[in-house]
């Protein structure tokens, strides 16, 4: 048992006894006229009594405040009317305690660099902090995926390829397109007195032809639709 406690002490000496983080992105993007939430947890490897933090934009403090355990949330020294603690619940065996802040109606002015700085006295005066930046932009950014752009295009290419194909079968075989019902034979073309044709459907060939004596003639009429 002691010696899984010395273990533990010096896992936490060799790491670091008091870490804070604002989370893997280290920028975010806001709209304007929203709120954003600026995201901060700290780990005392040992616990932690009456630590206190703070929130700095650019070098200004913002908001300050002392959290006494873990059990209880924390009590606001320097407060803002901009800046509220949002409830945000952890994982009660969890050695994170979220110091995490909600920034009202965010403006232009509000871009750039927050600080998170936590003390921790139960630690000699352990200090450490983390720095998140903010841009407002008029539109909210949102990442763009390549691999699902290329699948979306590709889909569409797809679909209108289908499209087009479905259409100009449907025209060759639907109402619109009938083949002849009949068979002409072109050599009787030079003995036609008279020829009609009618191009669009229903097709229709009328006329006469004579025989090769030049005699009598017999007419003919062949239509279909």
């Amino acid at each position: 048992m002691a010696s899984s406690a010395v273990l533990c002490l010096l896992f936490c000496w060799a790491a670091r006894a008091l870490d804070v983080s604002v989370g893997k992105a280290t920028s975010i993007f806001a709209q304007n006229g929203t709120d954003v939430l600026l995201p901060c947890t700290f780990t005392a490897c040992i616990g932690f009594e009456n630590a206190e933090f703070s929130w700095s934009f650019n070098a200004t403090q913002l908001y300050t405040g002392m959290v006494r355990n873990k059990n209880v949330r924390p009590v606001c020294k320097l407060c803002n009317p901009r800046v509220q603690l949002p409830e945000v619940t952890l994982h009660k065996d969890s050695r994170e305690y979220n110091l995490s802040i909600l920034l009202l109606s965010v403006d232009f002015s509000d871009s750039g660099k927050y600080t998170c700085a936590v003390k921790n006295p139960k630690e000699k005066g352990a200090e450490h902090n983390a720095t998140i930046s903010l841009a407002v932009v008029v539109e909210r950014r949102e990442p763009v995926s390549i691999l699902g752009l290329i699948l979306g295009v590709s889909l569409s290419l797809l679909l209108l390829g289908i499209l087009g194909y479905a259409l100009a079968k449907w025209y060759r075989e639907g109402p619109f397109w009938h083949r002849p019902h009949f068979v002409f034979n072109l050599y009787h073309i030079r003995s036609l007195k008279s020829v009609e044709l009618e191009l669009a459907p229903p097709f229709t060939i009328s006329g006469s032809m004579r025989d090769a004596g030049g005699g009598s003639y017999m007419r003919f009429h062949e239509g279909g639709t």
